[in-house]
């Protein structure tokens, strides 16, 4: 018993001291968004030429990043995406980002309207069954 409060007490004397030591630190490291996608069956190569023929364009034309895209073959998802995320976790406090307002332009000037812009978005999402998206970080 004795022993167990000297180690409690040298603890407790120990933890402020290692406090005074430490300094704010934030993680050094890339972070990206992935989003994982499963497509209904068969429809997945009608979304890939949406991805392709419309919104890649409309990436390059609003100077917004595209993803890396990797078709799966194993698995629950036919497809996973991967943007980096240049703001790092704050860029979670957007509900709409700059970007996304620069991409959605993009798709109006290319579709010729906010009309068919979001009728050529609908029709991609109607060929998604389910998706993920999550965020991660790679250290530096």
């Amino acid at each position: 018993m004795v022993k167990t409060i000297l180690v409690a007490a040298a603890l407790a004397v120990g933890v402020p001291a290692m406090a005074q030591d430490m300094q704010p630190e934030k993680r050094n490291a890339d972070y990206y968004q992935i989003v994982m996608v499963d497509f209904q069956a068969g429809k997945a190569d009608e979304a890939m030429k949406i991805v392709e023929d419309v919104f890649m364009p409309a990436a390059d034309a609003s100077g917004t990043p595209k993803p890396q895209m990797i078709r799966l073959m194993t698995g629950e998802h036919d497809l996973a995406l991967i943007w980096p995320v240049a703001e790092g976790p704050s860029a979670m406090e957007w509900s709409r980002s700059p970007e996304d307002v620069k991409w959605m332009q993009a798709m109006i000037d290319a579709t010729g309207s906010q009309e068919a812009a979001t009728a050529k978005l609908d029709e991609y999402y109607a060929y998604i069954a389910s998706s993920d998206s999550m965020i991660g970080y790679e250290s530096k």
